[in-house]
């Protein structure tokens, strides 16, 4: 079992798409019992299966952390993902997310949900509360326009990891608040915040934990999967900054925002400063100091959900 992890990124890196389609269990009809008729906000055969069976890739319930200091494993051009939220500050190896892909958390009491989708290239956390209560979060086995699709526990609806929108079952239209997820590198974290914990992998040893798998991937401009829509504006796997504001859409051209930092731009009744750093974004109104979210993505992955974006590149 030591190397369960790497053999099931390895089936999904290497799988083709029509065999995607042939596994012995239908995860949507089988597992999950959704059909035609059921409460969803897409068409089910937008979904795609990329797993042999839900929670094939395992969520990380019971994370354990270790101060800075004391980690050994990582290297310092290891990339992380950031969390500083109620007062406390978390590390997310991507090494280790790339494994396992949902981290269900607490911040000094507070739930979270971090997650990552490597196809996407998308770090995106959550307050995991549905009607008010405290939910866990897994791994579904399908994907959405290539991205990662969550299920909660409670209710077993299909949640869209990019959006946080339930997407099919009884929570669909609902969506979960995110919360804002910084990427750098090992270095980075070590110079600029050294109070952090760190995310410690959940099996014994690290050495399926050594790589980043997608490697291959990230430097292709083939998807594993079909998305709904593409734009021609930007390669495919080009790194964007996402950012919703008041229910629409810009991307920032990651080379655009490096060169240009900051940029100060009037959405609406918003005045937005988005700033770049170190492989990072914010945005900021420069009138009421309130904060968006930004999300790093592959090109193809922002605009499939929100083809409506304005792009700036």
């Amino acid at each position: 079992m030591k190397y369960l992890f790497i053999s099931i990124i390895a089936f999904i890196i290497t799988v083709e798409i029509d065999a995607a389609r042939n596994f012995k269990t239908n995860i949507i009809k089988d597992e999950f019992k959704f059909q035609d008729s059921s409460k969803r906000s897409i068409e089910l055969a937008e979904l795609n299966q990329g797993c042999p069976k839900i929670d094939c890739i395992p969520s990380i319930d019971n994370p354990t952390y270790d101060a800075i200091s004391a980690v050994s494993f990582l290297h310092d051009d290891d990339v992380m993902m950031l969390v500083d939220y109620n007062g406390v500050q978390k590390a997310y190896p991507r090494k280790i997310m790339q494994s396992h892909e949902i981290v269900n958390d607490y911040f000094d009491g507070k739930p979270v949900a971090m997650t990552y989708c490597p196809l996407c290239g998308t770090s995106v956390a959550f307050e995991p509360i549905i009607n008010g209560e405290r939910v866990e979060f897994g791994v579904s086995g399908v994907l959405h326009n290539s991205d990662l699709v969550m299920y909660d526990r409670k209710t077993r609806s299909l949640w869209g990891q990019l959006t946080g929108r339930s997407i099919v079952g009884s929570q669909s239209g609902q969506r979960l608040k995110s919360i804002s997820a910084a990427l750098m590198t090992w270095q980075q974290l070590k110079e600029n915040y050294p109070q952090s914990q760190v995310l410690l992998p959940p099996t014994e040893g690290t050495e399926e934990y050594d790589n980043f798998h997608y490697q291959k991937y990230t430097e292709s401009d083939k998807l594993m999967f079909p998305v709904s829509l593409t734009d021609a504006r930007l390669a495919t796997k080009k790194w964007v900054y996402g950012i919703e504001i008041d229910d629409s859409f810009v991307a920032f051209e990651e080379e655009y925002l490096k060169d240009n930092t900051p940029i100060v731009e009037s959405y609406g009744k918003h005045i937005l400063v988005v700033t770049y750093k170190n492989g990072s974004a914010t945005a900021i109104d420069k009138r009421t100091n309130e904060q968006f979210n930004v999300i790093r993505s592959y090109w193809f992955a922002w605009f499939a959900f929100h083809p409506e974006t304005q792009l700036r590149n």
